[in-house]
């Protein structure tokens, strides 16, 4: 066992031909690893933002359909609460939640219609292409955004859109046979190497006092 032939043939390392194709399999195996973490990484990243933009988009449509719901309430009869402006992109209504008679601005304090404006009651919901949003106003007070907005990091609103049906669910463009309103809005978000990503979420609501006003 002491002879040194012997020795060497056991304490030879690798040549560097082995070196370098266990090298280059460790390269191939890292990038393998490497490329399914990134797959992942960016799946997830783009199922959180789809995810989150989707609950966005239809928070913000079922909150217009809420305020819409009650249009036309008179409950005084006095012909003055109901649609008033029914565009493509636009819809202002007006509606007598304290059944006071006359039309409040949203400045009483002792009650809560929405968030943003108190008590209001002539609401407008509009799409502002300049600033990708859509916007709230209470009568003539300056709007609010109810979703979307310029900045890059954020949801931008692509379309809104109202479509208006009469008592038999065709599209009517008169203003006293509207029973229904149809949203439909469509959203975009950021979503990393994804680029941008949207989502749209549709709902149509029954005007529940169109009916009544229409025969005061």
């Amino acid at each position: 066992m002491n002879d040194p032939r012997i020795r060497h043939r056991f304490q030879h390392g690798f040549s560097l031909l082995e070196l370098m194709v266990a090298i280059a399999i460790l390269g191939v195996v890292m990038a393998a690893v490497a490329g399914v973490f990134f797959r992942s990484s960016r799946l997830y990243t783009t199922q959180n933002v789809a995810a989150s933009l989707q609950q966005e988009v239809r928070a913000a449509v079922e909150f217009m359909a809420r305020e819409m719901r009650m249009t036309g309430y008179d409950p005084q009869k006095t012909g003055d609460f109901d649609l008033e402006v029914t565009d493509a992109t636009r819809i202002r209504f007006s509606s007598d939640l304290n059944a006071s008679g006359t039309i409040d601005d949203g400045n009483d304090p002792s009650s809560s219609t929405t968030p943003a404006f108190p008590n209001c009651e002539r609401l407008t919901f509009r799409y502002s292409a300049g600033t990708n949003s859509a916007q709230i106003i209470c009568g003539t007070q300056p709007p609010q955004t109810l979703i979307g907005g310029t900045d890059p990091r954020v949801s931008k609103v692509t379309s809104l859109n109202f479509q208006y049906l009469g008592a038999n669910g065709t599209p009517t463009s008169v203003t006293a046979a509207i029973r229904a309103v149809v949203i439909t809005l469509t959203a975009q978000a950021p979503a990393g190497a994804e680029g941008m990503i949207e989502r749209s979420y549709s709902t149509r609501i029954e005007l529940r006092n169109a009916a009544a006003n229409s025969l005061i």
